[in-house]
């Protein structure tokens, strides 16, 4: 009874993907179209290889079909039909794309800064050192006044920048919060303006640096 169900649960959304998306997904295909939706994501691409190769004999075609259809509501930014999604997910292996959507969705559109901090934990202990996850977290532990944590994941988000599919400017956005919190936090004017001077070496034209710079110096 459950084979029978799957069955037509399976052709309910191959019929869905090939309407709305031009994609045929099968038992022979399923892998490499999952992967060719993320290859723009060098980073992301990778994940997603090792966590097919690390769980391949508990993934068919319905995890691709639920998979590809989350990742399209996603960035449709479709709330309703990516909690529906990856409610079907779940029985799936934790995924680290599941759960960044998932937490940056409750930040974004509920303002939950305390269950979208647990998502983005749960992220990062999926994917180690993901610069977007550290950033958020950087956001987040600044709004709830954990200024300490803010600016470690502030750093890290630089750090590990290079792996971001926007790298530079996620770098430059990083550095500009970390001169933030050590002019506001710390009251280290210096240390502020070596990490402004940083930022402008990557991007003379990031304005909210040029402007705090300026006024350090009185100017």
């Amino acid at each position: 009874m459950k084979s029978q169900s799957n069955y037509h649960t399976i052709k309910k959304f191959q019929q869905i993907v090939q309407e709305e998306y031009n994609t045929n997904i099968n038992e022979e295909n399923y892998i490499e179209v999952i992967l060719k939706e993320v290859e723009k994501n060098t980073s992301l691409y990778n994940y997603f290889k090792q966590y097919i190769d690390n769980n391949k004999d508990n993934l068919n075609v319905l995890w691709a079909l639920e998979m590809l259809l989350f990742i399209r509501a996603s960035e449709k930014k479709d709330v309703e039909e990516v909690e529906n999604y990856s409610k079907r997910l779940k029985i799936y292996a934790d995924n680290y794309y599941i759960e960044y959507v998932l937490a940056d969705m409750s930040l974004r559109y509920y303002g939950n800064l305390f269950e979208s901090k647990e998502k983005f934990l749960k992220a990062l202990a999926l994917k180690e050192n993901d610069p977007m996850t550290h950033y958020n977290l950087g956001y987040i532990y600044n709004l709830l006044g954990m200024f300490d944590k803010s600016l470690e994941n502030y750093q890290k988000s630089s750090f590990f920048s290079d792996d971001a599919p926007n790298g530079e400017e996620l770098k430059v956005k990083a550095l500009y919060n970390m001169a933030k919190h050590y002019l506001i936090v710390k009251n280290d004017d210096e240390k502020a303006e070596i990490v402004l001077n940083e930022v402008l070496e990557i991007n003379p034209y990031y304005n909210n640096a040029r402007y705090m710079l300026d006024s350090l110096k009185g100017e």
